[in-house]
């Protein structure tokens, strides 16, 4: 893309969060719904030592099982408020297993259990390394304060929408580094082709922003 500042990527992560209606208090019930989920992973070729027992949950929130898929470098977690899929070294040609992955489960899960995924939240990291030095990438974000412009290494932002945020800020593993954080929440209706097009777009807007393309 002529004109556009190549950032390298390094590293990335989408992470994915559904929470049921309300929280199920009781372990045994998410228990009793696994081996839908199971069903719903074999496409992935999940192994039963794939499968982690996760021990002194201390809130609905916290993880009682695991569905580790280290091939894919995908995992599922369940508590008893809902489901999170993460994914680490990602990039958007994973788009539509990934999206398969997560519909199929939170439909497995929401039968077994009779209840319904009311919310969802869909983040995105990304680790990147621009062609060109962090000050003169961020230069024209600086904050209207008092300070040579000398002394300003870096200029990052938080920038909080109706529906979610985005983070820049300074790789801290990467020298002359990025860090990138679009975070989005979506109504419990909305499907997962349309979560997915709208966090593209989220990140194409964020990339023309800072007149990059991560590569």
């Amino acid at each position: 893309m002529p004109g556009k500042i190549k950032a390298e990527t390094r590293y990335s992560n989408f992470e994915y969060n559904g929470w049921f209606a309300e929280p199920f208090f009781e372990p045994v019930k998410i228990y009793g719904s696994l081996g839908s989920v199971y069903a719903a992973l074999k496409p992935l070729k999940i192994e039963t030592s794939d499968v982690k027992y996760q021990g002194g949950a201390t809130t609905p929130m916290d993880s009682l099982v695991i569905f580790q898929m280290p091939k894919n470098h995908y995992a599922l977690n369940l508590s008893m408020a809902g489901i999170t899929f993460k994914a680490d070294y990602v990039d958007w040609s994973q788009a539509p297993i990934i999206t398969s992955v997560i519909e199929s489960c939170t439909s497995a899960i929401a039968q077994s259990l009779k209840t319904e995924i009311v919310r969802h939240q869909l983040q995105i990291v990304v680790q990147a390394v621009p062609a060109v030095s962090l000050t003169e990438l961020t230069r024209r974000f600086a904050p209207s304060i008092d300070r040579p412009a000398k002394d300003i290494d870096f200029n990052g932002f938080i920038l909080h929408t109706a529906n979610g945020s985005f983070v820049l800020d300074k790789s801290a593993v990467n020298d002359g580094g990025i860090y990138i954080r679009i975070m989005r929440s979506f109504e419990g209706k909305t499907t997962m082709e349309e979560m997915a097009k709208k966090m593209y777009e989220e990140e194409n807007w964020l990339a023309d922003t800072l007149g990059i393309e991560i590569l």
